[in-house]
């Protein structure tokens, strides 16, 4: 049904009115996106600002002692037990690389940049 819509829009240039809480399929279909919140249009625009998101990573990391943090541009949280950054996706496996050997980084965790994240301000919007 969805590839019949999408079809009737591109060749026809009809307008669907597509309601879902499935953000994967919005993005492949949607050429635009409204978001509503308890009633209110929280966000209305273009989808390929949400499908960017995907090109960035968070990634957090648990610290036994502080790093040095200069070289980062985007640092999101800091202090001297806890990193987290937003990072480009080609950028993650060098910097994991980078940080295998160093015995301050006791863990982390990478993570996709969730559509609050990017409601909030901090995001790649």
């Amino acid at each position: 049904m969805l590839s019949f819509l999408t079809y009737l829009n591109k060749t026809d240039g009809t307008t669907i009115l597509y309601t879902s809480h499935d953000l994967n399929t919005i993005e492949r279909i949607c050429d635009e996106i409204i978001l509503l919140d308890h009633g209110k249009v929280i966000y209305q625009g273009d989808s390929t600002q949400f499908m960017n998101r995907k090109d960035y990573k968070i990634v957090e990391m648990q610290l036994a002692s502080p790093i040095d943090t200069s070289g980062f541009a985007r640092i999101l949280e800091s202090d001297d037990e806890h990193l987290k950054l937003l990072v480009e996706k080609q950028e993650v496996i060098p910097l994991l690389d980078q940080w295998m050997h160093d015995e301050a980084i006791v863990d982390f965790n990478i993570a996709t940049p969730d559509l609050e994240f990017i409601l909030s301000g901090n995001g790649v919007m």
